[in-house]
């Protein structure tokens, strides 16, 4: 395909490059949430304890996490348009494999469905990174997340009502369908941006880029914020919001769903209103780490919330996290500010395979934790055991949160001074 122009026009931009990769990032926030409403099918189907269903939710993100920066070295070769569409077909062919009865090829599925869709995470982030300015980085990925977030509202109550008139097996099926369907519109309709090729990338060459990454100090001030926090935003969002309001807070499946859904409504807000809010206040001179750290500290404020708080106030601090899932995310853009755009496919992968990594994590650790406790009479775990595992988790990320704020000193450059 012959490479659009540098400048194209927006119109231009948003339908054959942000429509696209939105469309695809938007089916994987769907598979990744959609345990958190099936589990009850899932569990009822292959016959699922606690820790089986949480390696179940959590292989898909430990297959993304494994495979970003592969896929990031792939795309800053290949190209985002030849690679994700491959990776789809691949994320297709899982998704069909998810709908066996064995719990063996069930796991395999859901792996390859991971395995699949890890490029559309790196190629959703690369693109825009190469075809807006920096300075729109953070509205633009704002809304990708955004937009994309109606694909967590949809695993939420209209998959509860989806389920209601068809098997959980034939519901995967016609998702698989529309991944094989948007391979050939994303081969079809992407453009190659001029850059994408045109430097020499061989594989001998990918080790110093990638060493280029690491030598970046405000990486290692974001990533911790990122594994930490994206971690527990996927890892909550995708399976144990659901499980902590069935059972810690006692609602039915129908009501916990719609809980779900206000949840992904406030992560669609959070993204779009949030990353416009920051975008006007950058624009305006404020930094951006400084709107970064006050929104994770909002994010981390309400996960504390929702441990202590009484059952009628958990509802609206769920919302509150969804909305604060914007913070970490901002952590894209600022390195966009100070990496080159050659490295960008490699900067996003190693920070997406820290927040898809601690959500494997997270998803199959906590299913570990809750299962050490004895089984109450109803044959599930005690309420203090989810408790004190979302206990821990935010004082790991306030210690995240405070080495992020803490400003790099020993004779660093004044650029990287001022980005921590």
């Amino acid at each position: 395909m012959k490479p659009l122009a540098r400048q194209a026009p927006v119109a231009v931009l948003l339908l054959r490059v942000f429509a696209p990769f939105t469309t695809v990032y938007m089916l994987s926030e769907m598979l990744r949430n959609v345990g958190g409403v099936a589990a009850p099918a899932l569990r009822e189907s292959l016959s699922l304890s606690a820790g089986e269903l949480g390696l179940l939710s959590g292989v898909f993100m430990v297959a993304i996490a494994v495979l970003q920066v592969p896929v990031g070295i792939l795309l800053d070769r290949f190209g985002s348009r030849r690679v994700v569409s491959l990776f789809l077909l691949l994320a297709a062919a899982g998704t069909v494999l998810f709908t066996a009865h064995s719990y063996a090829l069930v796991l395999m599925g859901r792996m390859l469905t991971g395995a699949g869709l890890a490029a559309c995470w790196v190629g959703a982030y690369k693109a825009n990174a190469l075809w807006w300015s920096p300075q729109r980085a953070t509205l633009v990925n704002g809304a990708l997340l955004g937009i994309s977030g109606i694909g967590a509202l949809a695993a939420t109550l209209p998959t509860a009502i989806a389920l209601d008139y068809m098997s959980w097996r034939t519901l995967f099926r016609g998702i698989a369908c529309i991944i094989a369907v948007m391979a050939v519109l994303v081969w079809w309709l992407v453009p190659d941006h001029p850059d994408e090729c045109a430097h020499d990338d061989e594989p001998a060459s990918a080790q110093p880029r990638l060493s280029a990454v690491f030598a970046e100090p405000l990486f290692w001030k974001v990533a911790p914020v990122v594994l930490l926090c994206e971690g527990v935003w996927m890892g909550y969002q995708g399976l144990w919001a659901g499980v902590w309001l069935r059972q810690v807070n006692d609602m039915g499946d129908t009501l916990a769903a719609t809980h779900l859904m206000w949840l992904a409504v406030a992560v669609i807000v959070g993204q779009l209103g949030l990353g416009a809010f920051a975008d006007q206040l950058t624009r305006r001179s404020l930094r951006l780490d400084h709107v970064m750290a006050a929104i994770v500290a909002v994010f981390v404020a309400a996960q504390a919330g929702i441990v202590f708080a009484p059952a009628w106030l958990v509802g609206p601090l769920w919302v509150v996290f969804g909305l604060a899932t914007a913070g970490s995310v901002m952590a894209y853009a600022r390195i966009a500010q100070v990496l080159p755009g050659r490295l960008m496919g490699r900067a996003i992968a190693l920070l997406n395979m820290c927040g898809a990594g601690a959500a494997f994590a997270i998803q199959n650790g906590v299913g570990w934790f809750v299962g050490l406790w004895p089984a109450g009479a109803d044959g599930t775990p005690p309420d203090t055991a989810y408790q004190l595992a979302l206990g821990g988790l935010v004082c790991a990320q306030f210690i995240a949160l405070a080495w992020m704020i803490v400003p790099v000193r020993r004779g660093l450059p004044a650029a990287v001074v001022e980005g921590s």
